[in-house]
């Protein structure tokens, strides 16, 4: 039998690719900050990995606030 669950990582940097349209349309020091930010996402990757949420967001947030 194989994993039921993604590998997060990779989950991760699909949620992040599709904020690009999003992404695209702010100021160049948004986007920095918004880099910044997924950064502290990929981070804290296997803190999240070991929440076993199916939902992606939601172990986003948390590493984004506990940066």
């Amino acid at each position: 039998m194989g994993k039921t669950v993604p590998a997060y990582r990779w989950e991760l940097e699909d949620e992040i690719r599709r904020w690009k349209p999003f992404v695209k349309s702010l100021s160049d020091g948004d986007r920095a900050v918004f880099e910044v930010l997924m950064d502290a996402c990929r981070n804290n990757s296997m803190a999240s990995s070991n929440a076993c949420k199916p939902v992606i967001f939601e172990p986003m947030v948390m590493a984004i606030l506990v940066f």
